[in-house]
């Protein structure tokens, strides 16, 4: 999968939080990490629930506070092609 597809996608769902710049950031600093070592750092991550549904209570790579859990989860999903519902 090419990661211009994958930022594609993941900026139609709309998880950029400023146009390039965080998407960028991650692309250079954090994208050698594989997809264990992201879904292992966000168990880490804290997140509020409101009304039974998990929100991010702060920004993680280029995901705003405030994303779902279910669309952080499909942000990683577009990235590392892979598919969580599979993984749980």
């Amino acid at each position: 999968m090419g990661f211009n597809n994958a930022y594609e996608r993941i900026k139609k769902r709309g998880f950029i939080k400023q146009e390039g710049t965080s998407f960028e950031e991650f692309l250079h600093r954090d994208i050698n990490k594989s997809f264990a070592q992201v879904w292992e750092e966000l168990a880490n991550i804290p997140f509020d629930e409101v009304d039974g549904e998990l929100f991010l209570a702060e920004d993680w790579y280029f995901f705003t506070k405030g994303t779902s859990r279910e669309d952080v989860w499909h942000g990683l999903e577009d990235l590392y092609g892979v598919a969580i519902g599979d993984l749980l």
